[in-house]
């Protein structure tokens, strides 16, 4: 993936944390900073110009400060993030899936992350927002996530959520013509070396 730009578009909770440390630790993808996870509160702190040209700027910026001599440069861009775009945008001039796709850089590569077991995704997803704990610690057995609270009907919203999600993913790449990488959680975690 030498001098790769690349984008981990994902749903919730599907690994995204993982693949992206496992591509920082290969030395070739570029190297871990605070901007690693585009997110409306990051956007926020940079003060970007909301122009056109303001968007590109801050984008190009962080692909630099990412990356490494030799090396690519990838971020972890939730959906979320892309609709805080579109608000954002949307506020300048009416802006389209595809206008927010032109704002980056030509050669950008994405991967695609999804997950089988949905069900398994919204528990996940569950647990993090009750723990506040977005990365799993000591091999997954962190002791705040014992005090979990079943709840049927966040497991149902988050996987409604889940699912507009990945069809607005699916949308915006075939309206822009983009064929992702697309790696199901299931099947990458059993093959890390394999993956990166």
């Amino acid at each position: 993936m030498a001098n790769i730009k690349y984008l981990i578009c994902r749903t919730p909770r599907v690994g995204s944390n993982l693949l992206a440390s496992l591509l920082e630790n290969s030395g070739t993808t570029g190297q871990t900073h605070p901007y690693e996870r585009l997110t409306p509160k990051r956007v926020d702190r940079a003060g970007i110009e909301w122009t056109e040209e303001g968007v590109k700027e801050f984008i190009k910026k962080v692909f630099e400060l990412c990356s490494m001599p030799g090396g690519g440069a990838g971020f972890n861009v939730g959906w979320d993030f892309w609709e805080y775009l579109f608000s954002k945008m949307r506020r300048i001039k009416k802006v389209s899936a595809r206008d927010i796709r032109l704002l980056l850089p030509a050669d950008v590569k994405y991967i695609y992350l999804s997950r089988k077991d949905e069900v398994r995704q919204a528990i996940s997803y569950i647990k993090m927002v009750q723990s506040g704990i977005v990365k799993a610690r000591n091999g997954g057995k962190d002791k705040s996530f014992d005090s979990f609270i079943f709840d049927f009907w966040g497991i149902v919203g988050s996987i409604v959520e889940i699912k507009r999600q990945e069809r607005e993913w699916d949308k915006f790449f075939e309206r822009n013509g983009i064929f992702p990488l697309r790696l199901e959680y299931e099947d990458w975690t059993k093959d890390f070396k394999g993956t990166v």
